[in-house]
């Protein structure tokens, strides 16, 4: 798979990543799924079945599954044929939604690299706006500057691999969970905080946003 070498940006980023284990991890979450809300507001474990959708229909749930179940299969390729030997796991192999204790649960290994959720954003006025990073905001993030650097590396690379196909895409950057919930933030991120073994290590929403 020539035209997605920018993976190789990805892996790079893990060698530089001082992270204590022998073959590291790299947890990708599809977001959504299923057919129902999964979890609480209360308990801020609610994750939504659904929300974007394309001009056919298609479903972002299934867009967030089958995106990562290639980009699983290219990043161990990549790591066979030059990177650094790595696993890859997904929070879920199918049509169901985990609520995000449960998302945060599976994430929660002693080999964990990184954690990217995988979610694409639908936007207005018929044209694809890019590739952009959302990590926790700085005030409630010990690891901001470090999740900053990943995001933005990680919206870069995605954003080259689409220009291949929608040559007007390009990288939006990082945005922070400030705006979600109130000002409370990612549901996600406040349950990965809750396992003190991860609050090291790089989390991530990656969106791409497409037109509809």
């Amino acid at each position: 798979m020539r035209h997605l070498s920018w993976l190789a940006i990805f892996l790079g980023f893990l060698v530089e990543t001082p992270i204590q284990a022998e073959i590291p991890v790299i947890i990708i979450d599809p977001g959504h799924g299923g057919h129902a809300v999964a979890g609480s507001l209360k308990e801020r474990t609610n994750s939504s079945p659904n929300n974007a959708t394309t001009p056919g229909g298609i479903l972002e749930k299934d867009l967030t599954l089958e995106f990562s179940r290639i980009l699983r299969e290219v990043i161990l390729e990549e790591a066979r044929k030059s990177g650094p030997q790595v696993g890859v796991l997904l929070t879920r192999e199918d049509d169901r939604n985990l609520n995000f204790a449960e998302r945060a649960a599976i994430a929660h290994r002693s080999d964990t690299a990184c954690i990217v959720s995988i979610h694409f954003n639908a936007g207005g006025g018929g044209k694809a706006m890019g590739s952009l990073a959302l990590i926790g905001a700085r005030a409630r993030n010990p690891n901001y500057e470090i999740d900053h650097a990943f995001g933005k590396r990680l919206a870069e690379a995605c954003s080259r691999g689409v220009q291949q196909y929608l040559p007007a895409s390009k990288s939006r950057g990082v945005i922070t969970d400030g705006h979600l919930h109130g000002g409370l933030g990612s549901n996600f991120f406040f349950q990965l905080a809750r396992h003190r073994q991860l609050r090291k290590v790089p989390q991530v929403f990656s969106r791409d946003r497409v037109h509809r």
